[in-house]
């Protein structure tokens, strides 16, 4: 143990710097855990907005679909055109929740998307916009 103290006595730049390292190592474990906490939160919340905007963008087809159909006789093209974008503003955000999804998953390939599509995370209807992103890096 003198030995050690009489090093460090004599030696106190290479002890402090022995030091700095291992608080540098502490601090990149530090950092690489809560990356890693972030990206797992990350990929969970663009699923969750996947299916909040597949929900909302369904009912407001929905809602445009039965309007048509209960009001075929006297239609007022106001709330015609309000819905239909709203359809067309939910299918944009739908589709952009398919790009994060795509940026933020780990692995992004054919086999991940036939597993998301049995485990019934992904409708079979909506693979060809899955597959929009397997020939892409970035979009």
């Amino acid at each position: 143990m003198e030995d050690i103290f009489e090093w460090a006595t004599t030696n106190y730049l290479s002890a402090l710097g022995v030091l700095i390292t291992l608080g540098s190592a502490g601090f990149g474990f530090y950092q690489r855990k809560i990356k890693e906490r972030l990206e797992r939160a990350l990929i969970g919340d663009n699923w969750e907005l996947f299916h909040r905007a597949s929900q909302a963008n369904g009912y407001t087809q929905l809602a445009l679909k039965e309007y048509l159909k209960v009001h075929k006789e006297n239609l007022d093209a106001g709330i015609v055109s309000v819905l239909s974008m709203g359809d067309g503003f939910g299918q944009n955000v739908f589709k952009t929740t398919v790009r994060l999804i795509h940026k933020s998953e780990p692995e992004y390939n054919s086999a991940t998307i036939e597993k998301w599509i049995k485990s019934g995370r992904v409708n079979p209807e909506y693979k060809s916009l899955f597959e929009i992103y397997l020939e892409t890096e970035d979009l």
